[in-house]
């Protein structure tokens, strides 16, 4: 136990000789205020459920930042401070540490704001799989146990169901806004809670990792939102094999009709069709046509078809299948 405190007392020096040096990098971050609307209908979104592993170090931006901390933890009834997840005799015991690049901060849902914790980058931390070092995020669930009394012996129980709420609505967010993520509990705690300067009352209970998916590289994604320009990128990979990757971009809310066409002109399948907001999307096809049938090696198009009060887009490009 003095090792403990020892050591955490170091680290506190040592983060307050160094603070003056990175204060001017890192920052507090007043986060913009989230988009309650868009997104793909909940039963596509439970579809594409996944868990991805690898995800690229690409910095998701801030207002996408925004959007995902609001629908893991943020109120969605804020005259009644209740929020988008339950919570056991509405404690509200969680709290969402957030990891980047430029450091570690802690979400704080009514001001909706990053408060800087440590200005360093922590995320090879967060856990013991090399993944989490190169996600662009990695959400640390820490509940606060002395707010736990209410609950008794089931204190650990309802904490750990608090995370998986908050956990799974990262899943959904990122299914519905095209992002990998997955949710880890191989974590040094003992370690990580140091690292964090935690408290003795304050458990780590899981750990989350959020990026861009490994080979999907947008490097507009900042500029999205000014582009004045529509854009559909070359499938990845190409020739492909079994399923590829077609990467858009919407500078406002439109319409998007996405077709598939073969040699001939015929329309084999249609992969997309809804309206969306402004963004960076992809959308994947695994080869198939609109019965589920699987379709013969050789040359496909896909074609995009955006609509809204303002213009019209269409763009077609080519791509080669080999089984």
């Amino acid at each position: 136990m003095m090792y403990y405190y020892l050591k955490k007392l170091i680290i506190c020096s040592v983060i307050m000789l160094c603070f003056e040096q990175f204060s001017a990098i890192s920052q507090d971050i007043n986060l913009p205020d989230p988009q309650k609307s868009g997104g793909m209908p909940l039963m596509e979104a439970l579809n594409n459920r996944k868990s991805t592993r690898d995800l690229s170090d690409y910095e998701i931006s801030e207002q996408v930042l925004s959007d995902l901390l609001w629908a893991a933890y943020g109120f969605n009834r804020p005259q009644e401070s209740k929020r988008t997840v339950p919570s056991a005799y509405n404690i509200q015991n969680m709290k969402i540490y957030v990891a980047r690049a430029d450091g570690l901060y802690l979400y704080d849902a009514a001001t909706n704001k990053l408060n800087l914790i440590l200005a360093e980058d922590i995320r090879d931390e967060t856990g013991t799989q090399d993944y989490a070092r190169d996600a662009s995020v990695n959400l640390v669930y820490v509940a606060d146990m002395s707010m736990m009394a209410p609950a008794g012996d089931r204190a650990e129980f309802y904490s750990i169901a608090h995370a998986g709420f908050i956990s799974q609505n990262v899943y959904l967010f990122c299914a519905s806004f095209n992002l990998g993520t997955t949710v880890r509990d191989l974590i040094d705690r003992d370690a990580l809670g140091i690292t964090m300067l935690l408290e003795d009352d304050e458990d780590i209970i899981l750990a989350q990792s959020v990026g861009y998916p490994e080979g999907y590289i947008p490097p507009e994604k900042e500029e999205t939102r000014y582009s004045a320009k529509y854009s559909l990128s070359q499938n990845f990979p190409n020739p492909f094999n079994s399923e590829t990757q077609i990467n858009y971009i919407l500078p406002e809310n439109a319409h998007v009709c996405i077709n598939i066409y073969d040699l001939k002109g015929t329309k084999i399948k249609t992969v997309l069709n809804k309206n969306q907001r402004a963004g960076v999307y992809n959308i994947h096809w695994n080869g198939t046509n609109d019965k589920g049938a699987g379709m013969a090696s050789g040359i496909y198009f896909y074609q995009i078809d955006i609509n809204n009060d303002n213009n019209k887009f269409t763009q077609t490009r080519k791509m080669l299948m080999l089984k």
